[in-house]
């Protein structure tokens, strides 16, 4: 990605101008270029120049290189160098590292590479202040699970981004001249707050706020979507291969639409924060192992049904249905919670205070979990209801006092610290077996 044609020629000129290293010093150099003079105190932290700067922070924990065009050579075993790059068209290169690096580039057409291990690249959003809408050149290498934060809200943003591994935040209004390649895996975080409708659709791979292209990119499996307050409309699209939609909706506007459709692979729905209306459709698609993650920490109720399709929500006095076909997988977070399973192989996790399961027939498996997606409720007791149905099931009771009851096959339940009533073929940990 880089070549030395980017360097400015003012600075080319001055590092001619520099006298030679003294004999038998052997004088540090960045990109073959030698070093130009820097402050350095007394923790090692090294602090550039306004004008242009060559510097190699050879181990130091932390660089400001100021303004000017700067080149940065990160070197050294410092476990979490961090470099502000400046204002300026800077270069940062963190090729030879050893533990990754945290890079502010600021405003300016900025360029980094990065190392084999975790780097993490804020290039833009991190200083709302200042509006940089020049393009940066940012190449985290193939290794590593690599963060990268692009852009700023409602300005155009046409950095080209190339990431083998690792979650982008992306901002602003994609142009012509940028790029966006996640690489395998990779995770995309789109905050559609303030907005109207979002479209995010993984079969053509685009991003599209409010009837406009925010972003085409390649390589992502995994969306994040945060809205605090917005969209009024949501439609998303996944692909033939697994995909991972995450939502943390806070405030939905009345009457706002969710439409999700996950595709053919074995997916994953994870919704959080979350108060949909009735005009609502998840569906997991043509998966065999899809999964729904529910965090209702705000709900009192939650009660989804994978037979028919259906999840129904709770606060005080408000209730609201709607659909959700097509998952075989639930782990539910709410205050009181009930979940019926389908007649094939279901896997059912829940934290509750009180919690029902019916997993109906199939080999099923039923538990109880601590805390998830580091939320945790807050119950005076706990106490929980399983029922395996037909089919050999594995069911794993709360700390509290449960009734664990197997099927007609052979099945295993297991209590905890309560007093438990088990029936089952095999038991642990249960008080009463009927």
């Amino acid at each position: 990605m880089r070549s030395t044609t980017s360097i400015p020629a003012t600075l080319l000129l001055a590092l001619t101008l520099l006298p030679p290293p003294s004999a038998g010093a052997a004088a540090a150099t960045c990109q073959g270029m030698p070093t130009t003079p820097t402050q350095v105190d007394d923790s090692g932290r090294i602090t550039g120049t306004e004008g242009n700067d060559v510097i190699v922070s050879a181990g130091a924990e932390r660089v400001r290189a100021l303004g000017g065009d700067d080149v940065v050579c990160v070197t050294g075993f410092a476990p979490e160098p961090f470099i502000d790059a400046g204002p300026g068209n800077d270069v940062v290169d963190a090729t030879t590292v050893p533990h990754g690096a945290w890079t502010v580039l600021g405003p300016g057409a900025d360029e980094y590479d990065g190392s084999t291990a975790l780097d993490v690249v804020h290039a833009g959003a991190s200083l709302p202040e200042i509006a940089d809408v020049e393009t940066d050149d940012i190449d985290t290498g193939d290794s590593g699970a690599d963060i990268v934060v692009s852009g700023q809200p409602g300005l155009p943003n046409a950095d080209r981004i190339m990431m083998g591994h690792g979650r982008l935040d992306w901002y602003g209004i994609g142009t012509q001249a940028g790029l966006v390649d996640g690489g395998a895996g990779s995770e995309l975080r789109l905050d559609a707050s303030e907005s109207q409708s979002l479209v995010l659709d993984n079969i053509v791979d685009t991003a599209v706020v409010d009837g406009q292209l925010i972003l085409a990119f390649t390589g992502f499996s995994r969306f994040h979507v945060t809205a605090h307050r917005g969209p009024r409309s949501f439609v998303f699209r996944g692909s033939d291969y697994a995909d991972e939609l995450s939502m943390d909706i806070y405030r939905a506007p009345r009457g706002a639409t969710q439409d999700v459709t996950l595709g053919r692979g074995n997916d994953r729905l994870v919704l959080r924060a979350w108060r949909p209306s009735a005009a609502t459709t998840y569906d997991a698609g043509a998966g065999r192992h899809d999964a729904i993650e529910l965090v209702l920490t705000d709900q009192r109720e939650a009660d989804l049904d994978l037979r028919r399709g259906r999840l129904s929500t709770r606060v005080r006095s408000h209730e609201v249905t709607i659909a959700v076909p097509g998952f075989e997988q639930a782990k539910v977070m709410a205050e009181h919670v009930k979940v019926t399973g389908t007649d094939r192989a279901n896997t059912i996790l829940v934290h509750a205070c009180r919690a029902r399961v019916d997993a109906r027939g199939g080999v099923d498996q039923v538990r109880w979990v601590g805390r998830f997606k580091r939320e945790e409720l807050m119950c005076l007791g706990r106490r929980a209801h399983f029922l395996g149905g037909n089919g050999r099931d594995f069911i794993w009771g709360s700390p509290g006092p449960d009734r664990l009851i197997g099927g007609s096959d052979e099945d295993l339940a297991r209590g905890r610290r309560g007093h438990d009533v088990c029936e089952a073929e095999k038991t642990n940990k249960c008080e009463v077996r009927l």
